[in-house]
């Protein structure tokens, strides 16, 4: 009797677990040498990692390239990194939707995302601040569409154009269900075995 009633309340304990919502908190800042972002995430209020990542070590990721100003040499990490991003979502259509999957249950409790970004050259620096512009309303859109904002976005970019220099700072919370995230877990883990069995099989047919 006595171990019949633990087994019930470990069962009620976990399916009562599976609807706690896990909070995260990112706060990521990229500047070229001194980037770094910190994570939190919680368990309902209870906080369950605290981590800082550096990127120092890797700053020529997101340095500012040597450029002559000319509009065909002109080309800034920070847009190719977004475009990159935004090319990989829509070039893979098994991955878009279990990551659409994943992201629907997704809520957005704070999201600010400033950029300052500079080449030296006013007109460069116009033509680049609209990109940036136009890029991050294309990334708004998208997860406008695929997520739950629970508070208005705050999105800015700064034009700085007497200086070469370039940073972003994003200010992010949200929460999903532990049940969610384990189920849109299990889907990814499913995609991803059937490709590798379909590049597998790929290989053997060409071998």
């Amino acid at each position: 009797m006595f171990w019949f009633i633990v087994i019930l309340l470990f069962i009620l304990l976990c399916i009562v677990g599976l609807f706690l919502p896990i909070y995260a908190t990112v706060d990521l800042i990229l500047i070229p040498k001194q980037s770094e972002g910190k994570i939190i995430l919680k368990v309902w209020k209870l906080p369950i990692l605290k981590k800082t990542i550096s990127f120092s070590d890797r700053g020529s990721m997101i340095d500012i390239p040597q450029m002559d100003h000319t509009e065909s040499s002109y080309s800034d990490p920070y847009v190719r990194k977004l475009d990159m991003v935004r090319n990989w979502i829509e070039s893979s259509k098994q991955w878009k939707r279990n990551i659409e999957r994943l992201l629907r249950p997704v809520k957005i409790h704070r999201f600010n995302w400033i950029s300052r970004v500079g080449v030296g050259d006013a007109s460069m620096t116009g033509v680049l601040s609209g990109s940036v512009w136009a890029m991050k309303g294309t990334i708004l859109r998208y997860m406008g569409e695929h997520m739950n904002f629970k508070t208005e976005p705050s999105i800015q970019v700064i034009p700085l154009f007497q200086q070469a220099f370039s940073m972003t700072k994003v200010e992010c919370m949200v929460s999903i269900r532990i049940g969610q995230a384990i189920y849109a877990f299990i889907q990814l883990l499913k995609t991803r075995k059937k490709q590798q069995k379909k590049v597998r099989t790929s290989n053997l047919t060409q071998s």
